[in-house]
């Protein structure tokens, strides 16, 4: 069982994709973290902190909850999205807890006027200058340039994520995952992954392949049938979130829905049956999903399904993704093979 956790919805950003603006406002303790992962103890796999920005939390939550993982399950690990900010500007306050074998961690940048940061006075947009400053002050501290996310949207899919995601990982000797926009925060963008999927395409044609991480995920479902979070439909079963209200619900990035819909319907820490609410509200987007190879691949995510439903995308989506599938998966496996082979 792999578990999120959003200490807080406090964040120095504000991106516009972001879904802490809807998640409930305040901050956990570590005792009632440690409380609410006491029945997933004996099953703990990974633990992501999110948020807010998990640098919000003072450095003493993540060493209390880190000694209560080691004691619990050797195989255990936390990883930490965050923005580093905070670590730029007090990298000795960090560089402790980074430096831990058991800590992950990984950032984003997002090119254009849609992620910002607060200062003293006012906004300014997080640009690749900065960023590169930040990626510098890792390595200095840490020994590493930190892997990180690029959030896909119709201002940026013409050839700029290859610019300003796929070189920059190259430049840095790291990796970039491509995540799609989502229906959160104060985004209402609708991205197709069909859309995502014809930029992998375009990646591997063009020799980033080994510098995305997505990619990695594509070839291990293409190859092995192994489902990684976000290419599972019975991801309800395997992932869970703690949020700072102390609720425990499937994920994350269910935040927005759930705060419009009604927290209590999907809290499973009051009702375990609401584990399986969204998946079974939104399994499939039609019918004969189900019967179709594509299953899987189309409907990864009930998040994914319920965007293309209540966008009525339904048709062009399916059309979309049986005549892109072919090709990407005989890239993935091809390009996949040959990255594995060299490694």
């Amino acid at each position: 069982m792999d578990i999120i956790i959003n200490p807080t919805n406090a964040c120095n950003f504000c991106c516009e994709f972001c879904s802490a603006s809807d998640m409930p406002k305040g901050r956990i303790t570590v005792e009632d973290t440690i409380k609410l992962l006491e029945p997933y103890k004996n099953d703990l796999g990974e633990v992501i902190i999110n948020g807010g920005d998990p640098l919000m939390m003072d450095p003493e939550y993540y060493f209390s909850l880190l000694e209560w993982i080691e004691s619990v399950n050797e195989y255990s690990w936390i990883s930490l999205t965050t923005n580093l900010l905070d670590f730029y500007k007090n990298p000795d306050k960090w560089k402790d807890l980074f430096r831990n074998k058991r800590i992950g961690v990984i950032t984003s940048f997002q090119y254009g006027d849609k992620r910002r940061y607060k200062t003293s006075t006012g906004f300014r947009v997080f640009d690749e200058y900065l960023f590169r400053k930040i990626e510098d002050k890792f390595y200095e501290y840490i020994g590493y340039h930190v892997g990180f996310i690029y959030v896909v949207d119709k201002d940026n899919d013409s050839w700029l994520y290859i610019k300003h995601a796929c070189e920059l990982a190259k430049e840095l000797d790291t990796r970039v995952r491509l995540n799609k926009v989502c229906i959160s925060g104060k985004s209402n963008e609708y991205y197709p992954l069909y859309k995502l999927y014809e930029i992998y395409i375009k990646i591997i044609e063009s020799g980033y392949a080994e510098y995305e991480m997505n990619i990695e995920q594509l070839y291990d479902f293409f190859k092995y049938n192994k489902f990684s979070c976000n290419l599972s439909p019975q991801c309800c079963e395997n992932i869970t979130a703690i949020n700072p209200d102390k609720s425990i619900t499937t994920c994350s990035f269910t935040a927005g829905d759930i705060n419009k819909l009604g927290r209590k319907d999907y809290d499973i820490k009051e009702n375990p049956i609401n584990r399986y609410t969204l998946q079974s509200r939104y399994s499939y987007i039609k019918p004969n999903c189900l019967s179709c190879d594509n299953y899987f691949l189309c409907n990864r995510c009930h998040i994914v399904v319920k965007e293309v439903r209540d966008n009525h995308d339904e048709k062009i989506y399916c059309e979309q993704m049986k005549t892109i599938t072919p090709k990407l998966k005989e890239l993935v496996l091809k390009v996949g093979d040959e990255i594995n082979g060299r490694e």
